[in-house]
């Protein structure tokens, strides 16, 4: 198409906050061969519309900037991503400030010419007299700046605007609906709002402002989280942000906000979760600034929602029991809400399945790492903050002329990074490693120890007490003073450069101190420096000893891997008895490792099933084998299921298959697999053939159960069906929906390699056959497929792909 002969373009300020923006919707236009007023029509926009989106003092709405975008035939979603990075900040006089905040007005000739030769003084004077209601909260505080806004224009000219605003869409305002406006009797739909807004004389961009507070009284009436706030009183220190360093005095705790690259992505992915539920984590080093990315873009997207920031993974369980709609809930540092991982798991896909927005920030290693919840993660959009500032995040830093602190690690931060030089990161790490006293390097270095072992709650002065002396030398420790620990623990959570420090202290109340916590940055760079060798003994006792209870589990594993049985063995004695189910798991293990039969016995007659297990196969070990399967037999009147497969196993593997064949005839299908030829390949033929069911199965009465939704029966009849050779008949319920059937099926499927019919079945929306490939996939090391379908959307070959990363 030619290029259109209408006016030239009109210059465009390069100073103006949105000229990168401006220039690149008029190329648009231009190589569309579109004139200004041939384009508004078109789009069914006004012409102020079109010349106040493109004179880079405005900017212009999200779906005015859609349709610019498809009516010049270029792609919608790339100009969405411009408007939000051009949206996320904008510079006057070298400082970035909200959007909110600018009010620039246009001077653009057509739409001076459109407005009755206003000059520019006038409209300045409009702009900046325009009322905004940023405290608006309820419907009559609404109906007051309506009011307000109205000023001295009469029902009749309200009306009368209304008709002859140009956009087409602005025409009807009836006398009763500004009454009902005004008066505050019922909340406006969103049209009426703009349109009054409109008549008033509102630009668009203001309107925005406005829309803003009507989504807010709409939604005023809907139920409060315990213990939540709205996103827009939230304080960034509150939510995780560490202060900064302090070249100035009487300086606030954050510096002004760079803004990053992925901005557009984070508050896009924001949108996106906001219409329907959604799980957002930002992965990145310590200081990195992701906590304050996080907090820009949750401001700049759900101002007016409610935000919860819980204390523990209890809280958010039961937020997700009875979730309140139009909540963020905000789970910074997000490893402290992952145990257990599959209480974790259901807890937020019941969040996001409510509709709320989870945003969460996670450590690199944590997310790599083989501890990492791959089934939380799997859910989650995850975006990478990269370590230090781009070349376009540096210039941008570099306008901030007004906040010396920007400059100052602009200057210093010899390719640390400039958010790490803004916490204090790399000071934090001389004053630990070159530190002017030994007792406080003693303390933190025994604090850092004690995190790398789990130790993540704050820890008692008691036990810095008792560990700090290993790190300190034999001189050292007899000459220390009476208040060495006094001295130690000063120097400790000594303020570095106004910022952070070593070691913060955690109130335990008015005046009172709970313990202390090791810095991020601290830890993460001290893990290169202490390396990953054992903790000595002293320090092990300490620990065990004085820790927070919400430790004692991460504790244990670290003892567990390190190779001390003992303190493993009494962690998980300590945990067993809250009846924490890995505890009981794993010292049933180590009991039977140690042949510790008595323990193991005490421990199954008071309930444990797994001491119960191991106490059997402990006297199969040991030739007690009518022993073993008196235990198991119990186990089983109990309900033990597990219980159940080892007395099978054990029956099969010494030769007792008629008391098998009696358990296999009274229906249980694990039995007759133990009977089969699949489990007994060497004389298996011969047991099978032995094998004759008492009485033969009554598969009409179990598909009548079944289909009356007994799953017992469901389970049963799908164990048959293949053995009777009813396959076909086996495929056909599935295909009629009984997940027992089908369940079973995939199983088949993959035992005998089927993975065509694995992958049919998948494709067609079979979630047990899409899991069985994935595994199948996996151990045939076929990874492209299997990440091509992860990257389709299949949960389970995503779940599969990301853990072998």
């Amino acid at each position: 198409m030619p290029l259109s002969r209408g006016r030239p373009p009109r210059h465009i300020d390069p100073a103006s906050p949105y000229a990168e923006l401006a220039n690149g919707l008029v190329g648009l236009r231009l190589k569309a061969g579109f004139t200004v007023t041939k384009l508004a029509q078109k789009l069914s926009y006004s012409r102020t519309s079109i010349s106040e989106a493109t004179d880079g003092w405005h900017l212009p709405s999200a779906d005015l900037t859609r349709a610019y975008a498809q009516a010049c035939g270029a792609a919608p979603e790339e100009w969405l991503a411009k408007r939000a990075a051009a949206g996320s900040f904008r510079h006057d006089a070298g400082v970035v400030t909200p959007l909110s905040e600018d009010i620039s007005p246009s001077f653009d000739p057509e739409v001076l010419s459109e407005r009755g030769g206003s000059r520019p003084d006038q409209i300045f004077r409009a702009a900046f007299e325009t009322p905004l209601p940023e405290a608006v909260t309820t419907l009559s505080e609404l109906s007051g700046a309506l009011n307000r806004l109205r000023g001295t224009r009469s029902y009749t000219e309200l009306s009368r605007g209304a008709r002859a605003h140009p956009d087409f869409r602005f025409r009807v305002l009836p006398r009763s609906t500004i009454s009902d406006l005004l008066m505050g009797r019922s909340v406006p739909n969103r049209e009426t709002l703009i349109t009054f807004l409109a008549a008033c004389g509102v630009s668009e961009r203001d309107q925005d402002a406005w829309l803003g507070v009507w989504e807010r009284v709409k939604t005023v009436h809907l139920r409060r989280p315990v213990g939540s706030i709205r996103v827009r009183d939230a304080s960034p220190r509150r939510l995780g942000v560490r202060a900064s360093i302090q070249v100035a005095p009487g300086a606030d705790d954050l510096p002004t906000y760079v803004p990053r690259d992925l901005d557009a992505a984070v508050q896009a992915a924001l949108h996106s979760a906001a219409a329907g539920g959604g799980f957002l984590v930002l992965v990145g080093g310590t200081s990195t600034g992701k906590t304050r990315t996080l907090v820009e873009a949750v401001r700049t997207v759900l101002p007016d929602w409610w935000l919860l920031d819980p204390v523990d993974s209890s809280v958010l369980e039961g937020l997700s029991r009875g979730p309140a709609s139009r909540t963020v809930v905000w789970l910074d540092e997000l490893r402290r809400y992952l145990d257990p991982p599959a209480s974790a798991a259901a807890t937020v896909r019941r969040l996001i399945d409510a509709g709320l927005v989870v945003v969460g920030t996670l450590w690199p290693e944590e997310y790599a790492g083989p501890s990492a919840c791959r089934e939380v993660l799997s859910m989650a959009q995850v975006i990478s903050v990269p370590a230090a500032f781009t070349s376009g995040e540096r210039r941008r830093a570099g306008a901030l002329t007004r906040d010396p602190r920007i400059q100052v690690a602009l200057e210093t931060d010899g390719g640390i990074g400039v958010t790490q030089v803004l916490a204090a990161g790399p000071e934090l790490v001389r004053h630990w490693e070159f530190a002017e006293q030994p007792y406080g390097k003693a303390i933190i270095t025994a604090a850092l120890e004690a995190r790398r072992m789990g130790a993540q709650s704050p820890l008692t002065t008691e036990f810095l007490r008792l560990a700090a002396p290993v790190y300190l030398t034999s001189g050292q420790r007899a000459t220390a003073p009476a208040n060495w620990l006094e001295l130690g623990l000063g120097y400790a959570v000594m303020p570095v450069s106004g910022a952070a420090s070593c070691l913060a202290p955690v109130a335990g109340g008015m005046g009172q101190i709970a313990g202390y916590v090791t810095a991020d940055y601290l830890f993460q760079r001290a893990a290169g420096v202490l390396g990953a060798g054992p903790l000595p003994d002293a320090v092990w006792l300490a620990l065990v000893d004085h820790h927070q209870p919400g430790d004692t589990s991460r504790i244990a594993e670290h003892a567990d891997r390190n190779g001390k049985k003992q303190h493993a063995v009494s962690l998980y004695r300590r945990l067993a008895r809250t009846g924490h189910s890995h505890a009981r798991w794993r010292l049933a293990a180590l009991l039977a490792e140690d042949g510790q039969l008595d323990e193991l016995r005490e421990r199954a007659v008071a309930g444990d099933r797994y001491a119960a297990r191991r106490h059997a196969a402990l006297l199969v070990d040991r030739g007690r084998v009518d022993d073993a399967i008196e235990v198991l037999r119990a186990e089983v009147d109990a309900g033990n299921r597990p219980a159940a497969r080892q007395l099978f196993a054990v029956l099969a593997e010494f030769g007792r298959f008629d008391e098998l064949k009696v358990l296999a005839n009274a229906g249980d299908q694990s039995a007759s697999w133990y009977l089969s030829a699949e489990y007994q390949p060497s004389r298996g033929t011969e047991v099978a053939a032995q094998w004759e069911p008492m009485a033969p199965p009554d598969t009409d009465e179990l598909r009548r159960l079944a289909d009356d939704g007994d799953r017992t029966a469901a389970r049963q009849l799908a164990f048959l069906l293949p053995r009777l050779g009813r396959t076909a008949e086996l495929s056909q319920r599935a295909d009629e929906g009984d997940q027992e059937a089908a369940r079973y099926l995939a199983f088949l499927l993959a035992e005998y390699g089927r993975i065509g019919e694995l992958r049919r079945r998948a494709d067609n929306g079979d979630s047990h056959a899409a899991r069985r490939l994935a595994k199948a996939l996996a151990g045939s090391g076929d990874l492209d497929e299997l990440k091509r379908r992860a990257d389709n959307g299949d949960r389970h070959a995503k779940r599969v792909f990301n853990s072998l990363r």
